[in-house]
């Protein structure tokens, strides 16, 4: 479904349509809950991700936005987390904050190229000089390259509200997977 709605919009990258008509090929019928979209984003390389981001508007139903919270507590709470650089901490204040289970905070708290807490900052509504403290402190990867951190913001700015909503509502319809601990 996915993969037919975002035919219909001109610059649909075409190496993630190919992703996904290959993972419908491998399902048939299709995964009615986002399963395979949820592992074709954990599994693809950073620059899919960011066409997958940046193109999610496109599918998603700006009808079910959710209001987007007010930087406070919750914002300092995860702040706190990633600048005392406790990655298991900021993971169980997220799965809280966005309503998913542990093992997905984890997944995102950990990951090695950052996209997935660009997604949660954008749904929380994250002021753009807290986003950068986080990502420079939450995980060493991330942080220790500064062109990957201007990158990271700039996808956070490209981001839409409503790409960022959908992803969360994959995240929260689907029980997490476990996976390697030398996934990158």
């Amino acid at each position: 479904a996915v993969a037919a709605k975002l035919r219909q919009y001109p610059q649909a990258p075409t190496a993630v349509l190919r992703r996904l008509d290959s993972l419908a090929a491998a399902k048939p019928g299709g995964d009615e809950n986002g399963e395979d979209l949820l592992e074709l984003f954990f599994s693809s390389a950073p620059e899919e991700r960011r066409l997958i981001l940046t193109n999610l508007d496109v599918v998603a139903d700006p009808i079910r936005r959710r209001p987007v919270p007010s930087e406070g507590e919750l914002v300092r709470r995860l702040e706190r987390a990633a600048l005392r650089r406790n990655p298991s901490e900021f993971s169980r204040i997220l799965a809280r904050a966005l309503n998913i289970r542990r093992g997905l905070a984890e997944r995102i708290s950990f990951d090695n190229s950052g996209e997935p807490v660009i997604v949660a900052a954008k749904v929380l509504g994250m002021k753009t000089d807290v986003l950068q403290r986080i990502l420079l402190f939450l995980n060493p990867v991330v942080g220790q390259s500064v062109p990957r951190i201007f990158e990271l913001c700039q996808l956070y700015s490209e981001l839409s509200s409503a790409a960022a909503e959908y992803m969360l509502t994959i995240w929260q319809a689907n029980p997490v997977r476990p996976h390697a601990e030398h996934e990158t």
